[in-house]
């Protein structure tokens, strides 16, 4: 099925979510027509990816912050 074998998703991982929380997860499964995992995994890295200041399809390479001295 992959070309790479290091792209299968094997690694799983819980969330619990409160009522609210999951009625939100539940409209963005509606609205994109996909699965909770799909939604959440996306929403996850794409979180990270704008934390850490990486760009898809780049090196992962942190973004840089200025040094203030005060």
């Amino acid at each position: 099925m992959y070309h790479d074998p290091a792209l299968a998703r094997k690694n799983k991982v819980t969330v619990y979510l409160n009522a609210h929380e999951e009625a939100f997860i539940e409209a963005a499964c509606a609205l994109y027509g996909t699965s909770k995992a799909q939604v959440l995994r996306e929403l996850a890295l794409r979180e990270a990816r704008d934390e850490f200041g990486i760009v898809p399809g780049s090196a992962v390479k942190p973004r840089q912050t200025a040094v203030t001295h005060g």
